[in-house]
């Protein structure tokens, strides 16, 4: 009769609650415990300061719970790859040309689980670009090619070509020029000459780049030794 009672009142109990706040009282048992959703351990942050061409990165703060973390790998916008973890998660990088790039990191842990963190940054200031490199036989006529060196403030620029490696006795048509020619020397094997590109504006500190050039011997040449 007293579990009758108990019930009964059990019952007026619920109703009252349904009544007042118009939510049904649920008995939660202690076998069905509340479950919160799981959030990753792993996670990618970075940031990247840039002054002119250069930029800092630092991926120090990325983290994983576990303590497993694999690769940190940043993707720098230009094409160029840069594996972080070699680098012990900071380094600078330099851009060759001037322009708006998307920095995007990625991390992964040895289960294959990654994360990743993107950031959009602005490459601005003086730059020198001393060209491709290149190949070509004795005797052929080459020339040199700064004019992807850029101001991106709209200043005039001078040039100064200088070699820095290789035989002497032959010289530029004209080392102050934007793309200056000379024609390829007799070599006794092939031979590499280095010349290197200044870049002035008047303002900001010269910039400074290289460029080589593989000079081919051909044999049977007549060509003055």
């Amino acid at each position: 009769m007293g579990s009758i009672r108990r019930v009964h009142q059990l019952a007026l109990i619920a109703a009252a609650t349904t009544l007042i706040t118009g939510c049904p009282l649920i008995n939660k048992s202690k076998s069905e415990p509340d479950t919160e959703d799981e959030t990753s351990s792993l996670r990618m942050l970075f940031s990247a300061d840039c002054s002119i061409s250069t930029c800092y990165v630092d991926t120090s703060a990325t983290f994983d719970n576990n303590d497993d973390v694999s690769e940190v790998i940043c993707d720098m916008g230009d094409g160029n790859i840069v594996n972080v973890a070699n680098l012990e998660m900071n380094f600078d990088y330099t851009y060759s040309l001037p322009g708006d790039y998307e920095i995007t990191c990625s991390v992964t842990d040895s289960s294959g689980d990654s994360d990743s963190d993107s950031e959009d940054i602005l490459v601005s200031g003086l730059f020198a670009h001393a060209g491709p490199d290149q190949t070509v036989p004795e005797g052929q006529s080459i020339t040199l090619d700064g004019s992807l060196s850029e101001d991106s403030s709209g200043n005039g620029l001078t040039y100064r070509w200088a070699k820095i490696s290789g035989p002497t006795g032959f010289f530029l048509n004209d080392p102050t020029v934007e793309s200056p020619t000379f024609a390829a020397p007799s070599v006794e094997g092939n031979t590499i000459f280095i010349y290197r590109l200044e870049v002035d504006n008047g303002i900001d500190d010269p910039q400074f780049d290289t460029v080589s050039i593989t000079v081919l011997e051909v044999d049977g040449t007549d060509l003055p030794r």
